[in-house]
């Protein structure tokens, strides 16, 4: 027979007394990755709220300077889509990423030690659509497409005055940009390297839905 790997031999020597500390330690990176993403949602939300401000002071307020106001507020609107995007690079593509390592390690132990809280489990049971990442990006989605609906009609009324084809042009250009970005954002939200079929598998879950 041949002799047990050291790694083997290790993973054969764990008992619950450790995996419950293992499990404690990750419950805590998991615990601050949590905490990291919900900042994230709180500062998006900040943004939206000051973007739509400071539109409405572009749009209240007589400037001094030759810039059209609709200029003003669409390229507020433009500053705050984006920086809602880059929350978004944070938020799910960091952050979330970091916090499938703590929880997949987790669930292994869930999975090898049936004594301890199978808490895990029951958040994947109860995912039949997927990774929390495909509810989640909707939030972003709509906080990025808010205010370039807002502004996007002011933009191409002045696009219209200088002509008719402009304005038209504005508008797919506007139309082709924002469905662009949602496509990127809805493709690349949830975890790739975290297929559901795996964490499905790994919890023992069946795919209809059933433990």
């Amino acid at each position: 027979m041949l002799a047990p790997q050291p790694e083997q031999a290790a993973q054969g020597g764990l008992d619950l007394t450790q995996a419950i500390q293992i499990l404690d330690k990750l419950t805590s990176s998991e615990e601050h990755f949590d905490t990291m993403k919900s900042t994230c949602k709180s500062l998006a939300s900040t943004w939206l709220l000051a973007t739509f401000a400071g539109m409405g002071f572009a749009l209240t307020q007589k400037f001094e300077f030759a810039i059209a106001t609709e200029l003003i507020t669409f390229g507020i609107s433009v500053a705050g889509a984006i920086g809602i995007f880059l929350i978004w690079v944070l938020d799910l593509l960091v952050y979330h990423r970091l916090l499938d390592a703590s929880f997949i390690e987790a669930l292994k132990l869930e999975q090898r030690f049936a004594q301890l809280p199978q808490v895990r489990h029951g958040m994947i049971a109860a995912l039949p659509d997927g990774q929390t990442p495909h509810h989640e990006q909707w939030f972003y989605v709509g906080c990025l497409v808010a205010p370039v609906v807002f502004s996007g009609p002011l933009f191409i009324r002045w696009c219209m005055a200088t002509s008719p084809q402009a304005a038209i042009g504005a508008a797919v250009l506007l139309v082709c940009i924002t469905a662009c970005v949602v496509g990127l954002m809805r493709r690349h939200s949830p975890n790739p390297a975290l297929p559901m079929v795996r964490l499905r598998r790994l919890a023992g879950v069946e795919e209809g839905g059933g433990a």
